[in-house]
């Protein structure tokens, strides 16, 4: 949740145990608007119904919807299993220590809890198959996105691996298949402007790029990305992608308003539409032709960075995914 002390959990039999505290932000406003912001993939008649069956609780005592909520109340509920929809549960640990551990990750993986999706997250599985309940993610890609993720096993190497990111000493780098071909004589291309939500769409998460040079780089909505092109074939182009700062959404978003949607992409490629087609599994045989690839073609291709507590100079690579034929074209 969005709150101090927040805590997940799934307990064996695939009870959810969702907890946090009030922060003083939060303080005098609305339970309901906590949750639902917190758990978007939860509808408010979901909280409504835990409240009345006393499975959401304020500070230990059943939960009041229209009840004020002051700074430090503990926010508790229990949910009962749910189903999730399948995933590619497929990940390799390519580096690990006592502190972190740099994961590989398949394209149908989701990083953490949101959504339908609990127990089938890569953070819900490195507790379950390695043990590492209190991993944090330093990097967070899409479901979608396959490729490198940094991950804190301790609460001491989160801090220490987030003051690293806010530092600027955390280099990432994707690979990107988009619609198009990009003019590959013109070596990098930077681009800057605004990544925001837009508001009244039927996807909640989803963002609008818009491009501004002028824009100030201390403003939260301020969005830099790098582009270069590697490669050019059938209508398509291979791009290298580096994101200067870390807005959700920030490459698609930016390639889908600059012209270059990226191949597969459900929410910003060359049909919006088809993403709602998709979660009603409403797809048609003609929303598959035109998506090219069944999952975005975005890959986190390389990490590096100096170690928060060794000081090592690290890197990491992952290779493309070898299951879909487009990238093969490169």
């Amino acid at each position: 949740m969005t709150a101090p002390d927040a805590a997940f959990a799934v307990e064996p039999d695939g009870t959810r145990t969702l907890a946090c505290r009030v922060s003083a932000e939060q303080a005098g406003g609305a339970l309901l608007d906590i949750l639902r912001r917190a758990h978007p993939g939860y509808a408010e008649a979901d909280w409504l119904e835990a409240i009345a069956s006393g499975a959401l609780t304020l500070d230990g005592r059943a939960a009041d919807a229209d009840a004020p909520l002051a700074e430090g109340m503990r926010i508790a509920c229990r949910i009962p299993p749910r189903p999730e929809p399948a995933v590619d549960d497929r990940f390799d640990i390519v580096f690990e220590d006592a502190h972190v551990a740099v994961v590989s990750k398949s394209g149908n993986l989701p990083c953490h809890p949101a959504g339908r999706y609990y127990a089938n997250t890569l953070l819900g599985l490195l507790a379950t198959r390695h043990g590492l309940r209190d991993a944090a993610l330093v990097n967070r890609i899409d479901r979608e996105t396959s490729g490198l993720v940094l991950v804190a096993k301790t609460r001491e190497a989160a801090s220490a691996c987030g003051a690293m990111m806010m530092a600027g000493r955390f280099d990432k780098r994707y690979r990107v298949l988009v619609e198009g071909a990009w003019p590959c004589h013109d070596g990098w291309r930077a681009v800057r402007g605004a990544i925001v939500l837009v508001r009244g769409d039927i996807v909640r998460k989803k963002r609008v790029f818009r491009p501004d040079e002028t824009l100030d780089p201390a403003s939260p909505a301020h969005a830099l990305t790098r582009f270069r092109c590697l490669g050019r074939a059938a209508g398509l182009s291979l791009l290298e992608a580096v994101p200067e700062t870390g807005r959700p959404h920030q490459i698609r978003a930016t390639l889908k308003a600059i012209g270059f949607p990226v191949v597969g992409d459900k929410l910003y490629g060359v049909d919006e539409t088809i993403y709602a087609r998709m979660c009603a599994d409403a797809m048609t045989p003609e929303d598959v032709a035109a998506l090219r690839m069944s999952r975005q073609a975005l890959h986190a291709q390389s990490l590096a960075f100096r170690h928060p507590f060794t000081k090592e100079d690290l890197a990491f690579e992952a290779p493309l995914p070898p299951d879909e034929p487009l990238w093969r074209l490169f």
